[in-house]
């Protein structure tokens, strides 16, 4: 993007609008998301904002399928919407960057992107095609502007650069309202 210029394919790509209605969570007695509401639609930017403990960061979690809520309804573009998983948010579109750096220090940059779908840089033997990921690795980074090389080591990269991982990783798995590639 070029300032206040919105990427040329923007009118190309396929943005989808997130809903939750009346969404419930307890754990134990203890209600953590009480009939939240929230409806996530492309092109907006969003602020949660409440006490600590107040369920921010669960409402969230249920949205990304980390967790599964106690009642409520969530619709992806109208249609009905329950992930079992993280994986299943993922391949349904929706992931998260979390607030907390969940990044492994003695991986590489490109490992941490893909950490959790390394099998599918798996060669015929099972080993794991570098240059491939590597690449897809790069490419990521590339779109989100990060001056940040794949093979580096994470231990030496500051707390943005971290970040720019994090968002990278997210992008991995093709959410839908991602930047047009």
């Amino acid at each position: 993007m070029v300032a206040g210029r919105p990427h040329p394919d923007i009118g190309r790509v396929r943005f989808m609008t997130l809903t939750a209605s009346n969404l419930h969570k307890s754990y134990g007695q203890t209600r953590a998301v009480h009939d939240v509401s929230i409806e996530l639609r492309p092109g907006t930017v969003h602020a949660i904002v409440g006490e600590n403990g107040a369920g921010k960061s669960t409402t969230l979690r249920m949205l990304a399928g980390a967790e599964r809520p106690d009642g409520g309804e969530m619709t992806l573009d109208g249609a009905r919407y329950a992930p079992r998983s993280v994986i299943g948010a993922a391949a349904l579109g929706v992931s998260l960057v979390y607030q907390e750096i969940t990044i492994n220090r003695s991986l590489s940059v490109a490992e941490n992107i893909f950490i959790d779908r390394l099998r599918m840089f798996a060669g015929r033997l099972g080993f794991i095609d570098r240059r491939r990921m590597e690449s897809a690795a790069q490419a990521i980074l590339e779109r989100i502007g990060a001056q940040i090389s794949v093979s580096s080591d994470t231990g030496s990269l500051n707390l943005g650069e971290l970040k720019c991982i994090e968002i990278a990783r997210a992008l991995s798995t093709s959410p839908k309202n991602s930047p047009p590639r």
